[in-house]
């Protein structure tokens, strides 16, 4: 039902003294945020970057720069080395164990390759950073001794924020909720929040969808400054037949387009950064983190993500649900798994389930849902309010979804003022992914 976003979603940038000529990352936009996991969108950068010029060459590593304690450096450098020379294909190769510039040039010598890579990776608390220089061919032994500073040829930056993947190095992340914080600005009627850099400035936005507007804008010292809004009237007319307790959805399916979907709506639509209509959506609410929609027919939503122009007669066999949320999370293998949880109109059971057919049940749950992972390992956490009709007694209950398809209760966080949304946004640094939560009061973020 609503969004997980990205905070930040992508921090990247690149140079290059050649061109790239890597045209099949070009073309497939191999390098991009959605197309896998961080070391692997890394490992393509810098090989993109370094262009033909790194044809053949040896990929080594420099010993890990850290202020913190891993676990295993070696295999984190190791990985981003044989990402970096996969990427470059025609007859590179990688070495496993880190080397300094002197002794990666003198393996290379010793090969005999068609030139090096040397990588210098960084890892901080909230990103990775890999710098990566190419030199010629270094030589023999007396050419390494008379030029023992060669030029670079080529030069590459590239960097991502931590992944699952990439925390798997780390020490875990306890799952604790620190300090909340309560922040006015936005509107009283929130009915769906998504959370994720909107515009492509590498930073996050929340997006705050009412029953007349939608805003988008970022949270500062307790305030929600709006940046951009848009009236609901200017983008879709009023559903023939609205539900009376709104449910809407929201999601920011990259930079430069979110989708928004209301049941007070006749449609859901797609916008750009500036809240400008792009596309119609159908009459449907948008499935996060799948690209498909959960149709709208009578007074309940399909049970199964379909396309988001679907014809009349699968909005007319509507399956029984009236809430919804999804996700796509990032395993510590590097695999990206996609989810989603919908909610029984008859029993209000929540029923999980990810892309590999896999599924879980939690037995009563409210009508406010969220997925994402909290703590960036790799394991799922399904975030519901309690089913009352008493807003004092409300709450967010935290579950992980654990390798055995069991639901573990793992935070539960009184909100007296009623939960009305609920989004996961992008982990941060030193603690949890933060959980923003729309009430009757005003936001409330959750770290």
């Amino acid at each position: 039902m609503h969004a997980q976003g990205v905070w930040p979603w992508i921090i990247a940038t690149f140079a290059a003294l050649v061109p790239a000529t890597n045209a099949l990352a070009a073309e497939t936009g191999a390098c991009s945020p959605s197309s896998g996991a961080a070391l692997a969108q890394l490992g393509c950068e810098v090989a993109t970057a370094l262009g033909s010029k790194a044809e053949a060459a040896l990929v080594v590593a420099a010993p890990l720069g850290t202020e913190l304690e891993p676990r295993d450096p070696e295999r984190l450098t190791s990985r981003l080395a044989s990402l970096v020379a996969g990427a470059l294909g025609k007859g590179a190769a990688f070495e496993a164990r880190p080397m300094t510039l002197a002794e990666a040039r003198s393996r290379a010598s010793a090969r005999r390759t068609g030139g090096l890579v040397h990588l210098n990776v960084r890892l901080a608390r909230d990103h990775l950073e890999v710098t990566a220089e190419l030199y010629d061919p270094p030589g023999r032994f007396w050419q390494r001794v008379k030029n023992p500073s060669p030029g670079v040829r080529a030069h590459s930056f590239a960097t991502r924020p931590l992944d699952a993947e990439i925390r798997s190095f780390l020490p875990p992340v306890p799952l604790i909720a620190r300090r909340t914080e309560r922040v006015s600005g936005s509107d009283a009627d929130v009915i769906a929040l998504a959370c994720g850099d909107t515009d492509g400035d590498a930073s996050s936005e929340l997006v705050v969808v009412g029953r007349r507007r939608i805003s988008v804008g970022r949270v500062r010292s307790g305030q929600l400054v709006v940046e951009r809004s848009a009236g609901w009237n200017e983008l879709a007319q009023i559903a023939p037949s609205p539900w009376r307790e709104p449910v809407g959805s929201a999601w920011i399916a990259k930079p430069g387009a979110i989708e928004v979907g209301s049941t007070d709506r006749a449609e859901a639509v797609r916008l750009d950064a500036t809240l400008t209509k792009l596309t119609s959506l159908g009459r449907a609410l948008p499935w996060p983190g799948t690209g498909r929609c959960a149709q709208i027919g009578g007074l309940s939503l399909t049970s199964e993500a379909t396309p988001c122009t679907a014809k009349a007669a699968e909005r007319e066999n509507a399956g029984g649900s009236d809430a919804i949320a999804g996700a796509e999370i990032v395993l510590p293998d590097g695999q990206r798994r996609s989810l989603r949880a919908r909610r029984s109109s008859t029993d209000k059971s929540v029923t999980l389930s990810d892309d590999s057919g896999k599924q879980a049940r939690l037995a009563l749950a409210g009508a406010q849902l969220a997925l994402g992972d909290l703590d960036g390992n790799g394991v799922p956490e399904l975030l519901s309010s309690l089913d009352t009709l008493t807003p004092a007694e409300d709450a967010v209950i935290v579950h992980s979804w654990e390798a055995d398809d069991k639901l573990t209760e793992r935070l539960r966080i009184p909100v007296p003022a009623g939960v009305r949304a609920l989004t996961v946004c992008p982990l941060e640094e030193g603690g949890i992914a933060p959980i923003a939560i729309g009430t009757a009061e005003g936001l409330w973020i959750v770290r």
